[in-house]
């Protein structure tokens, strides 16, 4: 996959790191952590899989971190078939928020644990299809 795709990597170890440092701590910090980097790695994944397919995104402010929009474009193009489509849409709006609220430090994020470990395995199913869908190109 390309280098846009590849920058989920580290944000999912840190929001795994951080899942874990919460479980460990109970502090709220490091669950807020754990959303930021999630809302991150949804999105380079997104991003990764358009810029893949040479499909236009938006870039810059606000709408290019918008989950629901990029879904949107993968979905309309219909790039590859993923069977929790509908579920990390659901989510797509709560995923969003968590970039204002986490990296501008505006609140506490309110979510439950349960919540950020269900878009983890998300993100490692998506993970599998994207690779399954582009092992041509890998």
């Amino acid at each position: 996959m390309n280098r846009q795709y590849e920058r989920y990597r580290p944000k999912f170890y840190d929001l795994t790191d951080n899942l874990k440092r919460f479980g460990d701590t109970g502090d709220d910090l490091y669950l807020d952590n754990a959303c930021v980097h999630a809302q991150e790695a949804v999105e380079y994944m997104l991003k990764g899989i358009l810029t893949e397919a040479e499909v236009d995104f938006p870039q810059k402010g606000n709408t290019g971190h918008d989950i629901k929009l990029l879904m949107d474009r993968i979905i309309a193009e219909n790039l590859f078939t993923f069977d929790r489509w509908d579920r990390l849409y659901a989510l797509s709006k709560t995923i969003t928020s968590w970039r204002s609220q986490g990296s501008y430090g505006l609140s506490s994020i309110k979510v439950k644990p349960q919540t950020v470990e269900e878009i983890k395995n998300i993100i490692t199913e998506l993970n599998e299809a994207v690779l399954i869908s582009f092992r041509d190109k890998l």
